[in-house]
């Protein structure tokens, strides 16, 4: 078995995206990132690796644009890994600020890259990626309020949030002001962001991201801390699960902080059930250099 590398996106999708879809909900992250790019194809190469076994991928990495992206669901161990991966992401000159996949193959990565490089590895985030099927628990007691989709008046307010999200769950990534505002303007089109409101007022968000084969991806929930520990989260997170099974989807996944409680709790409760464990690092220089 051995890595291939690729430069043509069309070419890499047909030949990977059926082994990712093996475990779909797992790889929602990798086949996002693929269909996304196929959409919209990236101003610069992507970086584009898979290994085969008898003919068939048992592997594959891409970067994209914010990370390195490991599959799940490798089928048998890849001699050299991280030297294999290492050496090409150098000779094609790519810079990468991070990487993200299954823990024992990112911490793998992640040293080696670290040490070629000269830089700092450090965990970002210890994640959880859950999955549901089908059918929501609803919270109980649903709490006042109603949800609907994000209008144009919102526009503001779930730029100031998708900010403050940012700060609060990725501070070391902070996307520009500039750059949320056109995220949230492209997703009126997309019918993708939700609000919930509470005597006309919005008070938390939700966006369902990430659209694969069968399933949707929900992200972004946020509550402002006004209006937190009232249960409109849950309730946003249940109506949204409920809105992309409506759209034809039979399953809908989400990534949370492994080491918070409170919204692993919350996503429990509606019915998501743990499917993997993830990792993600940053990279920054070391001290002195």
């Amino acid at each position: 078995m051995s890595w291939w590398f690729s430069s043509d996106l069309s070419d890499y999708f047909k030949r990977v995206v059926p082994f990712l879809e093996e475990q779909e909900a797992a790889n929602g992250l990798a086949l996002g990132c693929l269909l996304a790019a196929r959409k919209n194809p990236p101003s610069q190469s992507p970086f584009l690796a898979y290994a085969e076994e008898a003919g068939q991928v048992s592997a594959a990495a891409l970067f994209i644009e914010r990370n390195l992206v490991l599959s799940h669901g490798w089928k048998s161990c890849v001699p050299n890994l991280a030297a294999g991966l290492v050496t090409e992401v150098e000779r094609q000159g790519h810079r990468l600020p991070g990487v993200v996949g299954p823990c024992e193959i990112a911490d793998e990565f992640a040293q080696a890259y670290s040490q070629a490089e000269g830089l700092h590895a450090r965990v970002d985030m210890n994640q959880r990626i859950y999955e549901i099927r089908f059918k929501v628990v609803p919270p109980v007691p649903v709490p006042f309020g109603r949800y609907r989709l994000m209008s144009r008046g919102d526009f503001e307010i779930v730029t100031d949030w998708m900010v403050a999200f940012y700060e609060e769950s990725w501070p070391d990534t902070l996307p520009t002001e500039e750059a949320v505002w056109a995220q949230v303007t492209s997703a009126l089109s997309d019918l993708s962001y939700f609000i919930w409101e509470v005597d006309g007022a919005p008070v938390a968000m939700a966006r369902l991201t990430r659209p694969t084969r069968n399933g949707l991806s929900v992200s972004y929930v946020y509550t402002s801390p006004e209006h937190r520990r009232k249960g409109y989260a849950s309730a946003l997170t249940a109506a949204v699960t409920l809105e992309a099974f409506r759209r034809g989807k039979i399953f809908c996944t989400l990534y949370t902080d492994a080491a918070n409680p409170t919204s692993n709790s919350i996503y429990t409760k509606l019915g998501y059930r743990p499917i993997a464990e993830s990792k993600h690092y940053l990279f920054s220089p070391t001290e002195g250099t």
